[in-house]
């Protein structure tokens, strides 16, 4: 195996542990929502919280990377990572002291993820780093997958505080990880660095790149928002239909749909190669505005038929991700590659916040218990990849 691979499997590793945490919350949904007596919003503003600080915090810790060694950024992010799991499970009791920690947890994801991505960029030296970017872009989809799994199967055996303190434990582990496989690399720091980390007016006048960062938000915004709601969709349609599922069994259910994103992500960023990245984006954005439209729609089918729908709006959700940001970097040149990542995740976390509180709201209008409440919520979803595929084709030139 090359050295890249070998960089770049480490990396994935460390992403996957460093998000531990990532869906835990959202798993514990429909246990937290008597037990802390939370509205549907409120649940939508605990997952918005981490996205919203994410947001905050992405544009300067990614910047911050054309200066200094990544990997100092991601070691603090793991450090940040394991205080806010271990903080949730031993002192939250409600929503506003659960609040201050996903807001940590959301600072300590913006420093791991697309700081690790700038991490492995500087050190990729051989023919493939566009593949292996897209790898550790789709890790992201294992690492969410596995957060949600372990979750689920933890708060059946042990409570909601067990599965928050195994949230806290893994991001440590990662942390090893990351020191005892990757090097220390001090990027060339330039004067276009030097004013791209306080700067993002190139960013901005960069058409590609905006129709990139736009087209990003709205994955984003469907992404997160169907993350933040999918075990309690599942839950309220096992319950619809009578079905005795255990939440350990909805949890993996949940899991198997979002692991589908990483062959998904995978093949979504080939397709593009071969299609051309533009043309193949504006075919897979649309697709997933009309299966959310579609899942919408079919909230009272039976409860299998509509899992199987879910999965494939799961998949085809996820096709784009890789795609839009090897794009992005692609399109963007190296003196100011994180301040462009850190602008992209500005966007995309902005979109992020904004889409359970909507999709919450919805359930609050329409009822939670009712068919109507779900069928607007998710069918809500489908604008974020209908305006990024818009903004993708008034911005990025054909090639």
């Amino acid at each position: 195996m090359s050295a890249d691979r070998r960089t770049a499997l480490a990396f994935c590793l460390v992403l996957v542990l460093g998000l531990a945490g990532l869906m835990t919350w959202q798993t514990l949904i429909p246990v937290l929502l008597p037990v802390w007596r939370l509205s549907a919003v409120e649940a939508g503003w605990l997952s918005g919280s981490s996205y919203l600080a994410y947001a905050l915090v992405a544009p300067v810790v990614v910047a911050v990377t054309d200066r200094v060694d990544a990997r100092r950024v991601v070691l603090l992010g793991l450090v940040g990572n394991s205080a806010a799991g271990l903080g949730l499970a031993t002192l939250a009791a409600g929503f506003w002291s659960a609040l201050l920690w996903k807001i940590v947890a959301g600072v300590a994801t913006a420093a791991t993820y697309m700081p690790g991505l700038k991490a492995l960029t500087d050190r990729l030296d051989g023919p493939e780093p566009g593949r292996l970017q897209a790898l550790y872009t789709a890790a992201y989809s294992l690492g969410t997958a596995l957060s949600l799994l372990a979750a689920g199967i933890v708060v059946e055996r042990l409570g909601w505080r067990a599965a928050f303190l195994l949230s806290g434990l893994l991001p440590g582990v990662g942390l090893l990880v990351l020191l005892a496989n990757t090097r220390r690399v001090d990027p060339a720091v330039t004067a276009a660095s030097r004013l791209a980390t306080f700067d993002p007016r190139p960013v901005l006048r960069d058409r590609p790149a905006l129709g990139y960062i736009l087209g990003y938000a709205g994955h984003c915004y469907e992404l997160f928002g169907f993350r933040t709601w999918l075990v309690a969709l599942l839950t309220f349609a096992a319950a619809r239909q009578g079905d005795a599922i255990s939440a350990s069994a909805l949890a993996a259910i949940a899991t198997a749909a979002l692991l589908l994103g990483l062959p998904a992500s995978l093949a979504g960023n080939e397709l593009a190669q071969r299609l051309g990245r533009r043309r193949a984006l504006l075919l897979l954005m649309p697709a997933a505005a009309l299966l959310a439209l579609g899942v919408g729609l079919a909230i009272a089918l039976p409860f299998w038929p509509l899992v199987l729908l879910v999965a494939l709006y799961a998949a085809v959700m996820m096709a784009d991700s890789a795609a839009l940001t090897v794009g992005l970097v692609g399109v963007t040149p190296a003196a100011r590659r994180g301040l462009t990542i850190g602008v992209q995740q500005l966007a995309g976390t902005s979109a992020a916040f904004v889409a359970p509180v909507v999709a919450g709201l919805c359930l609050d209008l329409l009822g939670a218990d009712r068919p109507a409440g779900w069928a607007a919520a998710i069918a809500s979803l489908g604008l974020g990849p209908l305006l990024g595929a818009v903004a993708l084709r008034a911005l990025v030139p054909r090639r």
